[in-house]
């Protein structure tokens, strides 16, 4: 099988790589899998390239990894015992950044298919929509109840349009940067605060009739 490509993340110092690796065939309940696209997790891979590959939960000795944890692909060969999965079969997994991967197919592993009608690069989501929604669901919002969100990243506008699903009102949106505060009105936001310019308590009070936010969620890569 031709050379496949895979992204190496580097620590000393700081960059990314692109490698090309071999591709074996699957060994038995393994699905080898075509990925069509990768999403970034900009909060712990950004990291990793910060303050090094501990923070990704990798031992301090290591120099170079292939990370990520969402992949949408197709399956290009199936390994022996395994049935349910035929080749050609759309899915999502947590393979890293690369063109190919090995799945293993075990009870509990985090491989689905996709369904007919999501795309690729919504369902590359999955990871992070999963921990948008398990923060909104603990939440356990009511309609109408005021909402906070600081941090308008990726996991920020998913945790924004749950909220907005969910019923509550109104939703705040919370970051220093205006771009991304621009994408919070389109997914959702009823209000923004830049707090670079703004008295971030006086606005939310203001918003909410002085009462404040009934829920904050915390997306902010820094704590």
């Amino acid at each position: 099988m031709n050379p496949a490509q895979r992204l190496m993340f580097a620590s000393a110092p700081p960059r990314v790589e692109l490698e090309s690796f071999p591709v074996p065939a699957p060994g038995p309940g393994q699905l080898l899998v075509r990925n069509r696209r990768t999403q970034v997790s900009a909060g712990s891979e950004t990291n990793f390239l910060r303050f090094g590959p501990q923070s990704y939960g990798l031992p301090d000795g290591t120099a170079r990894a292939n990370i990520g944890y969402m992949a949408a692909g197709e399956v290009l060969a199936v390994g022996a015992g395994i049935s349910g999965y035929a080749v050609g079969d759309r899915v999502v997994t947590s393979a890293p950044h690369a063109s190919h991967a090995l799945v293993d197919v075990t009870p509990g592993a985090a491989v689905e298919r996709i369904p007919d009608g999501v795309s690729d690069d919504v369902a590359g989501f999955i990871a992070l929509g999963d921990v948008a929604l398990h923060a909104v669901r603990r939440a356990r919002l009511q309609i109408d109840q005021s909402v906070a969100i600081f941090g308008m990243g990726i996991v920020g506008q998913l945790v924004l349009q749950f909220a907005r699903l969910s019923g509550a009102y109104p939703l705040i949106a919370i970051d220093l940067v205006d771009e991304r505060l621009e994408q919070a009105k389109r997914s959702g936001a009823t209000h923004t605060i830049n707090p670079g310019r703004e008295d971030v308590v006086a606005r939310v009070k203001e918003f909410t009739h002085g009462t404040g936010a009934e829920a904050v969620f915390h997306c902010a890569q820094a704590a």
